[in-house]
């Protein structure tokens, strides 16, 4: 080892010892007080505490951040698709249609429950807007 580390470890034993000289010290003098100098003793160190943490600047580490990187550009729509974009559920159940107006998910229509689809379209179409009409099979994508 170089001197350099050898007077650093001889200097970090000695504050040690000394550190472990003191603390014991302090406990041996604690055990010997009453419950009445512990308690004015307990609130002396908070009053003390109090009284310097209000003097003493405080710098949290929220000043020192870097402010936050501005927000990806959203992206833009392939050049290739113009319309909207359909995918059929192969189960049968459910129809996700993207379009202008966002993704909608729907269940998919069967020729046995055309009535009560109607009725259930006219009863939502006077609190929502209108669900496009999607095709059954999902439409081919465009060639890149």
């Amino acid at each position: 080892m170089s001197d350099f580390a050898t007077t650093a470890a001889t200097t970090w034993k000695q504050f040690i010892a000394a550190a472990v000289r003191l603390f014991h010290a302090y406990a041996n003098w604690l055990v010997g007080i009453s419950w009445k100098r512990f308690a004015i003793l307990a609130l002396g160190l908070l009053i003390v505490s109090g009284i310097l943490g209000s003097l003493l600047p405080t710098v949290t580490v929220t000043e020192w951040a870097d402010p936050p990187p501005p927000p990806p550009p959203s992206p833009k729509a392939p050049a290739g698709k113009k319309g909207a974009a359909e995918r059929a559920d192969p189960s049968g159940g459910y129809t996700i249609s993207i379009d202008k107006n966002g993704v909608r998910i729907a269940p998919q229509a069967s020729a046995g429950a055309a009535p009560v689809a109607g009725a259930a379209s006219a009863a939502a179409s006077a609190t929502a807007p209108p669900v496009p009409a999607v095709a059954a099979t999902p439409a081919t994508p465009a060639a890149p």
